[in-house]
């Protein structure tokens, strides 16, 4: 009765009581450490799962300034914390506004706090028990330790006091916990020492799946993609190549998909083109609908080989010049075998470097010259690289919060602004290392693993024939809404970070439109061959979590 009931009734009075109470204190706090701050605020946020796993926002007074180094990274945290801001974590002032998170509901006083929701993919069954209560404000595994006991430790105290939730154990926990704060005694600078406390390992198993590639140098060498296609040029990415091939033969108008990158496309319309569309998705029949096309002189069409699913096309009886982008696939049947007059590809995406784009000609026709060496691309891919340095520090532990995602998307934005370049020496190199052949390989081979996942709900785009080479899993759902909570469950709750390519704009014929809002693509290539099953676990795990939702 008291767990189910009068536990609740008292947590919302107390709460109530103290925050009227302590309300001119707390209000003098909250002004001090703005200031103290640098306008960086009093308050946080940090998303924490609650009863059953369900995600709601804890508060906490903000103890630390903002403040970056030149690099734009977080300074270390011993020079963000505030003078004021050590004293009220040292006294654990800073969890006093959680008060709010027990009136809501969210919280009660006493229960296992509740820990980072990266952690619930790693929970044991038993431990995944510290759920079944409210998370509380203190509980019995912070008087026992709290920063200093080890993960199990603590895990066997939450479940500890799940089966041993009464009034009496509750008084007890705040008695030790008021005793706790004022002889500061099991109180610690507020972050655990993970080599110390972590001896059920979770800093190994908390592994990060994502798009944005970290330095890699594990791969095997040989077949090189130059080897493939010798003649080719290569560029700092694939949109400068298409917008170097209409700067050459000056076309009046491009046919593109109705379904493709409009950051792409609106970057193709600097140069002065018209550019008209035609409906292709993947899945769709393309040749249907260019056959529907009525072409005009200075027109020149664009094909695109969807995530590598499609068989070979012909372009024989196309009255323009056609250009194939075969970004999602660089060595099937289709680019290998094509009648295309160019073919362009964006490199950056599917293989381990900053940039790269490259073009190439099935029927031999004249290219453009070879894009020079520019400082602008220099510096970008430089940038980038940095970025991908401390992503890989940040997968292994090494470093902490780092901007290499911000970094990322400040160089995307950069790729519309720097000249027609070439690819960069370090871009470069790897691409004529790289067994193009043998990467591809691993991701066919990472994809069937992956792709026997589906239920009623989740859907898997399949290709066309058995020769294919995959970009990545798309996983296809009944709505955007659906998709959009798998997607939430993906990220916050097992650390695996999907794309949606692409955001088309509503104007498109409905079908790309609903193909765009129903879609996630998730990465399977060579970085994740040791943590497969890893993957795939925590996409089976999400969409059971998914099913509960819906």
């Amino acid at each position: 009765m008291y767990k189910h009931f009068f536990k609740r009734v008292l947590d919302f009075c107390f709460s109530l009581v103290v925050l009227i109470i302590l309300f001119i204190p707390l209000l003098i706090i909250t002004v001090g450490l703005h200031f103290a701050n640098k306008g960086a605020g009093a308050f946080f946020l940090q998303k924490r799962p609650g009863t059953k796993g369900k995600v709601f926002n804890l508060i906490k007074f903000k103890t630390m300034t903002d403040e970056v180094n030149e690099r734009g990274e977080l300074l270390p945290d011993e020079f963000r914390l505030t003078k004021i801001g050590q004293f009220v974590r040292s006294t654990s002032i800073d969890e006093l506004p959680q008060l709010f998170n027990v009136l809501k509901g969210d919280m009660a006083l006493i229960g296992p706090r509740p820990l980072s929701l990266k952690l619930l993919p790693l929970y044991t069954k038993e431990q995944v028990r510290r759920h079944d209560v409210r998370p509380g404000i203190s509980g019995w595994a912070q008087v026992n330790g709290r920063n200093h006991a080890k993960y199990s430790e603590k895990f066997a105290n939450d479940v500890w006091y799940v089966d041993h939730c009464t009034f009496a154990t509750d008084l007890k926990i705040i008695w030790m916990t008021i005793r706790n704060v004022l002889n500061r005694s099991d109180i610690g600078s507020g972050a655990e020492d993970m080599d110390t406390v972590d001896d059920l390992h979770f800093g190994i198993r908390l592994l990060k799946f994502g798009s944005d590639y970290p330095v890699i140098d594990n791969y095997k060498k040989g077949n090189a993609i130059s080897s493939i296609y010798p003649n080719a040029n290569y560029y700092a990415c694939g949109r400068q190549a298409i917008n170097d091939l209409i700067g050459k033969f000056q076309w009046k108008r491009i046919w593109m998909p109705s379904y493709f990158c409009y950051d792409i496309i609106n970057y193709i319309k600097t140069t002065g083109i018209k550019v008209v569309y035609y409906v292709d998705y993947p899945g769709n029949d393309d040749e249907t609908s260019i056959g529907k096309i009525q072409f005009e002189e200075g027109d020149v069409l664009f094909r695109m080989n969807f995530f590598g699913f499609r068989g070979v096309r012909t372009n024989k009886t196309i009255p323009v010049p056609v250009i194939e982008d075969h970004s999602h696939d660089l060595v099937g049947e289709w680019p290998q075998n094509s009648d295309a007059d160019f073919c362009i590809a964006s490199l950056r995406k599917t293989l381990p470097i900053s940039e790269g784009g490259i073009l190439w000609s099935p029927k031999e026709k004249k290219l453009p010259l070879f894009p020079k060496e520019t400082e602008e691309n220099n510096k970008l891919a430089d940038i980038r690289y940095k970025a991908m340095t401390r992503k890989a520090g940040y997968l292994n532990g090494s470093i902490k919060k780092p901007r290499f995602r911000q970094d990322m998307l400040d160089t995307e934005k950069m790729l519309d602004k720097i000249p027609i370049s070439k690819i960069s020496n370090d871009s470069w190199n790897i691409i004529n290392e790289i067994d193009i052949q043998e990467w591809y390989d691993r991701k066919h081979r990472n994809w069937n693993l992956l792709q026997d996942i589906t239920n009623e709900d989740v859907k898997i785009l399949q290709p066309e024939k058995n020769t294919f080479n995959p970009f990545s899993l798309v996983l296809l759902f009944k709505s955007k809404e659906v998709r959009d909570k798998m997607r939430d469950i993906l990220i916050n709750r097992q650390t695996v970070f999907p794309a949606i390519l692409w955001k088309i704009p509503e104007m498109q014929n409905s079908e790309s439109v609903d193909f765009a809002n129903r879609m996630l693509s998730i990465h399977c290539d060579g970085r994740y061959d040791k943590d497969l099953d890893e993957l795939k676990e925590r996409i089976i795990t999400a969409i059971r979590l998914l099913k509960g939702q819906c």
